[in-house]
């Protein structure tokens, strides 16, 4: 999944270094929400898919010196996310990684490129490992 970085969340994951976000968590995303590098939590709030919680994840960080870059991956269960028996109705278009330690801190979003329908079945989310959930050029 392509995916871009939110202004704010950011600066806030260089303040606080990636040990410093103790409680990140990934929500599923409506087709209806529109990307925004300066977008907060609080402007996803209303897109989010009815029925889903937002699921904790872990993320650690490495230097990828041969691609000139920084790469921060999603490490829980390998690089997946499971959203249990998602109800019938809506359509997932967007993943959105925020640190719900901090007040409003939307660190980035990824886009499936195309809308998913809901059925009520599980959605795994899988990043990559290889090339690192997010990607940060130097």
């Amino acid at each position: 999944m392509p995916s871009s970085f939110v202004a704010e969340g950011l600066k806030h994951l260089i303040d606080v270094g990636i040990a410093g976000i103790t409680q990140a968590k990934v929500a599923l995303l409506q087709e209806t929400y529109t990307p925004s590098d300066q977008h907060t939590v609080s402007d996803i709030t209303s897109h989010r898919v009815a029925g889903t919680t937002d699921q904790n994840v872990t993320i650690a960080s490495e230097n990828d010196a041969a691609n000139t870059r920084i790469e921060i991956d999603v490490t829980t269960g390998g690089g997946s996310v499971t959203f249990s028996a998602v109800p019938a109705g809506d359509n997932v278009r967007y993943a959105a990684l925020y640190d719900d330690a901090a007040t409003d801190k939307l660190i980035a979003i990824w886009d499936r490129g195309s809308n998913l329908p809901t059925n009520g079945e599980d959605i795994t989310l899988t990043f990559s490992q290889s090339d690192g959930s997010l990607q940060l050029t130097y």
